[in-house]
């Protein structure tokens, strides 16, 4: 066997070992993002849960969306409320957006958002703050959401549970 039969057979091995790591570094690579993609979603999980666990601690929030005077305490608590419910929405487009979840779990939690902004109230707060204090791409889909989505007795409907 002469010399250039040697180097053409370490070539071959080479180009295996490479084409080998490659497909290793690939598979590397699909359960890096799938455990990222995990994660994710488990933390919009936790923050979902964490903010149902903050409307219910102080009650009224939940009154809040309708009752008709609102001291400046409970205006304050609902602004607060409705800045932290809806910038976990934008978190959630945003995630959306860069394909880091897929439609259906981005629509399951986005479909809130007509709920959340459903009463005179907090549409007003929308539409007197949702420009200075969200994304303008966040804001422009929200508003197709809204124009969508008429007035919804929700929050009525649970004083009457």
């Amino acid at each position: 066997m002469n010399w250039e039969a040697i180097g053409a057979i370490g070539e071959i091995f080479g180009a295996i070992a490479v084409v080998i790591s490659l497909a290793y570094l690939a598979t590397q690579i699909r359960q890096s993002n799938k455990m990222s993609r995990s994660q994710t979603s488990q933390n919009m999980i936790q923050l979902a849960r964490q903010e149902i666990l903050a409307i219910a601690e102080p009650p009224e929030i939940w009154t809040a969306f309708t009752k008709p005077d609102l001291p400046m305490e409970q205006k304050i608590k609902l602004h607060q409320w409705l800045m932290s419910s809806l910038r976990q929405r934008e978190y959630e487009w945003l995630t959306w957006k860069a394909g880091d979840i897929d439609s259906s779990m981005f629509e399951a939690y986005a479909g809130v958002i007509p709920i959340i902004l459903g009463t005179e109230r907090t549409r007003r707060w929308w539409m007197n703050y949702g420009d200075t204090f969200y994304a303008p791409e966040f804001v422009a889909y929200v508003n197709v959401v809204l124009e969508d989505s008429p007035l919804t007795d929700f929050w009525e409907s649970l004083e009457k549970w």
